[in-house]
């Protein structure tokens, strides 16, 4: 760098490696940062083939009809469906927007609806949350994953729910921290089955 006579490129170029290293120092920290959807998705999909992963349990922060619609989002839930064959355990807690799920309703919005019971009658296992109940657990409201105990993701949308960043983190510590939340998820949500059992019995 130190060769090119141009100024304004040296300082460029010295923003640049400034950059580098704090991605090398966040790799040293065992942490992953994808900004790209093909990106991401593809780090997505190698960690859920992973030999002996056994379970995956996901939390998908529904604020818009389009999520997960797209050719990748699409894609990804094809491989969920073919990784459960192989016998891959996967469990999903969907925190909905009171708009796709309003209070007085027994279940979610037509649209909604049918994308869940999908994902239900292809053997994950779902359970809702509406948005409203846990609007002052803050950090409950996101979107993330955990891998077994090897790894947990968490994806970091826009309004429109495109991804801005995917983090993959190796951490044991950090996969403790999610495991916490999921649990505390879990105190809030009710599963899809028993919402459809009530719907059948009129309650």
């Amino acid at each position: 760098i130190a060769s090119h006579n141009d100024p304004l490129f040296c300082d460029l170029a010295s923003i640049k490696l400034t950059s580098i290293m704090d991605d090398v120092s966040t790799i040293a920290d065992g942490k992953l940062v994808f900004h790209d959807t093909e990106a991401w998705r593809a780090a997505y999909e190698r960690i859920l083939r992973t030999p002996g992963l056994s379970r995956y349990f996901s939390v998908a922060w529904l604020r818009n009809e389009d999520y997960w619609q797209d050719a990748p989002g699409r894609h990804s839930m094809q491989l969920n469906y073919d990784l459960i064959q192989l016998g891959l355990r996967i469990e999903r807690v969907l925190i909905l927007n009171d708009f796709f799920w309003p209070p007085a309703a027994g279940l979610p919005a037509k649209i909604i609806c049918q994308w869940i019971e999908e994902q239900y009658k292809r053997g994950i296992v779902m359970r809702l949350i509406r948005e409203s109940e846990i609007a002052e657990e803050h950090e409950l409201l996101c979107d993330f994953g955990i891998y077994g105990d090897r790894a947990t993701g968490m994806l970091e949308l826009d309004e429109q729910c495109r991804t801005l960043r995917f983090t993959l983190d190796f951490d044991r510590r950090t996969v403790q921290l999610f495991e916490e939340r999921w649990r505390r998820l879990l105190l809030f949500a009710i599963s899809f089955r028993e919402l459809l059992d009530q719907q059948a019995g009129g309650g």
